[in-house]
């Protein structure tokens, strides 16, 4: 079973400062991200992207994963993911509609501009009451898949939500890298 996690009133309402400062900090946002969703639609996308990206942050920290978010890095595919303390990089995708929406997507161009190492899948089935973790892939594999326009116009790379790995085994694996990053540190002393 997927996990459900419990999303806080702080965190949606945050969210929706965040995505609202003003009408010209979301157009400005659509500009940056050559969004062809409309106005109202892509606020809308820039709030549920947000929760779902600080309830995964909430998660991680609550395992003793400490990660932090770039929101004011120069870096253009720095922005807004989440970063581990040893330097690990976590996209945080959020599935609006399950029923048309069955890959876990990014488009072609962001993908070899932006080097995540990890992309979680989230939904919310009950209005952002609660966060569904769908899974997670790794940037290798989605890498092995033959790109492929989803009747979008843009070739992405994709896995199947259906072949996602458990939320679970990324925890245990960021456990195991920081923990290597760790015995790495100390051996070179």
């Amino acid at each position: 079973m997927r996990p459900q996690v419990p999303i806080f009133p702080e965190e949606v309402r945050s969210a929706q400062r965040y995505a609202g400062l003003s009408l010209d900090h979301t157009f400005r946002k659509l500009e940056q991200q050559e969004s062809r969703l409309a106005g109202n639609l892509r606020q809308r996308n820039i709030v549920v992207g947000r929760v779902a990206r600080d309830v995964i942050a909430r998660v991680l920290r609550d395992n003793s994963i400490m990660t932090t978010c770039e929101e004011t890095s120069p870096t253009q595919w720095k922005r807004y993911c989440l970063v581990t303390a040893d330097g690990v990089f976590l996209q945080v995708r959020f599935i609006a509609n399950r029923r048309n929406y069955t890959n876990l997507l990014e488009d072609l161009r962001s993908f070899h501009r932006r080097p995540h190492d990890f992309y979680i899948a989230t939904t919310s089935r009950d209005e952002l009451a609660t966060l569904e973790v769908i899974g997670y892939a790794s940037r290798d594999e989605l890498e092995q898949r033959k790109p492929r326009d989803f009747a979008q116009g843009v070739l992405n790379r994709y896995v199947p939500l259906a072949r996602l790995h458990p939320f679970g085994d990324l925890v245990q694996e960021l456990h195991s890298r920081a923990g290597s990053a760790a015995k790495s540190r100390v051996m070179t002393l």
